[in-house]
């Protein structure tokens, strides 16, 4: 008996983790202040581009380490320790920037995602980017009338994981061959001043 109740427990902690929102969502858009001794990353990511409606969550990294998601038309904000890092994310393979990043500012990543139709009528992800706006670009694009941003944290009840170490290496080393043809677009992100 005592065996058939521990599995009724276990099933009913499972159907309620899986029932858990992966984010947690707020109609109020905070303003954005970094900490003294922290870099705050805001990422917000618009409507997919040609109308495509694609809900494909996506999770973000800090040097491999797993810190939050998001999908379509939210804001996430998170802080980081100051110095160079490299933010990843990923959905069907992986978009990166790397940054010097500096305490006391806030930096603003525009996360894009680029769906297509597949066969049947499917959404794919054919790719996503992350690019770093100014406040001027970012009140811009927060101005898109299709646009109906919430902010969004990712829900502490979640289980999370960072990424695999080869992943990551990975990830490096494709970085480094594409930096041999971008030079100048890698100092302008790694020079990015936050704001």
């Amino acid at each position: 008996m005592r065996g058939y109740m521990g599995g009724m427990f276990a099933l009913a902690s499972l159907f309620i983790f899986s029932c858990e929102p992966w984010m947690l969502y707020e109609e109020k858009i905070p303003e954005f202040k970094a900490p003294a001794d922290k870099a705050l990353i805001v990422i917000y990511r618009g409507e997919n581009p040609y109308g495509v409606e694609n809900d494909a969550t996506a999770s973000f990294y800090v040097d491999g380490k797993f810190v939050s998601g998001n999908d379509q038309e939210t804001i996430i904000s998170f802080p980081i320790d100051p110095g160079k890092h490299f933010i990843m994310g990923y959905i069907d393979g992986y978009c990166k920037t790397r940054c010097d990043f500096q305490a006391g500012k806030v930096f603003y990543l525009q996360h894009k995602v680029f769906p297509i139709l597949g066969g049947w009528g499917g959404i794919h992800v054919a790719g996503h980017s992350l690019t770093f706006r100014t406040p001027d670009e970012k009140a811009a694009d927060f101005k898109n009338p299709d646009d109906e941003f919430k902010y969004a944290r990712f829900n502490p009840k979640q289980e999370t994981e960072d990424m695999e170490e080869d992943d990551y290496k990975e990830e490096i080393e494709s970085y480094e061959e594409w930096l041999k043809d971008h030079q100048a677009e890698a100092k302008k992100d790694l020079e990015y001043p936050g704001y």
